[in-house]
């Protein structure tokens, strides 16, 4: 008796994932000047905040501690708590 192996070509359901059967529409790129007075307005709001929270505290703290601090925390905050919201909030006009 002898084994035979079988292969067969994989169907497209095996080798991609896919979104739901719906009408593809891309997503336009936005304004890269207006991306970045979004940017900015987040990044100076932000500053502004953890300045007027935590000045006080790092007032006596050494020049690099204090903006490895604030980069820090700043970073943190526009990537994952306003940014995400500010783009959304401001995508028709980012995209014209």
């Amino acid at each position: 008796m002898s084994a035979y192996i079988v292969q067969h070509e994989p169907h497209r359901q095996e080798t991609q994932l896919e979104l739901p059967h719906r009408e593809q529409h891309p997503v336009p790129r936005p304004s890269r000047p207006r991306m970045a007075l979004l940017t900015w307005l987040g990044a100076y709001s932000v500053i502004s905040l953890i300045l007027y929270l935590l000045g006080p505290f790092i007032a006596d703290w050494p020049l690099l501690a204090r903006t490895a601090v604030l980069s820090g925390l700043m970073v943190v905050t526009l990537t994952w708590a306003v940014l995400p919201p500010l783009t959304r909030l401001f995508r028709g006009w980012l995209a014209t």
